[in-house]
C-alpha cells in the first residue's frame, strides 16, 4: 500500500521536522536520533538535505504500514533504506494522515536497529 494521499505532501513540513526534531542535537527526544544520524550516516543540520530527499521519496513510492487509527489521524510507518559515504542505515518514518484534511504529515524518522 502507497501512503494515502502522498502526493499531497508538503516537502516544506518534512524539512522543518527534519531540522526541528530528527537532526536537532538540543531536542530533548530528537538529540539521540541526531546523534545517530550523525554517528552512522554522517548526517546533520549542514547536509539535511540527503535525508529529506530520502524520506520524501520513500513516501512517495515505498510501502505504507498501517499502524493505528487514532482521534485525529490514521498512523503510519514507513522503512526506506539510506546510503551515505559513512554508511547505511534502515530509516523508520512515521506519518499521520489527518483525518480533517486527508494530508500526510511525517511525525518522526529514525534510525531502526536491523534485526
Amino acid at each position: 500500500m502507497i501512503l494515502p494521499n502522498a502526493t499531497m505532501i508538503d516537502r516544506r513540513q518534512i524539512a522543518r521536522k527534519v531540522l526541528t526534531y530528527c537532526l536537532n542535537t538540543d531536542h530533548n527526544e530528537g538529540g539521540p536520533k541526531a546523534y545517530l544520524f550523525q554517528h552512522l550516516l554522517g548526517i546533520t543540520a549542514n547536509n539535511s538535505e540527503v535525508l529529506i530527499d530520502a524520506i520524501y521519496e520513500a513516501s512517495q513510492g515505498d510501502e505504507a504500514i498501517f499502524m493505528k487509527t487514532t482521534t485525529h489521524c490514521d498512523i503510519y510507518n514507513i522503512y526506506c533504506f539510506l546510503v551515505t559515504p559513512r554508511g547505511s542505515a534502515r530509516v523508520l518514518t512515521g506519518w499521520c494522515v489527518k483525518h480533517d484534511t486527508g494530508i500526510p504529515h511525517l511525525t518522526t524518522a529514525y534510525i531502526k536497529k536491523h534485526k
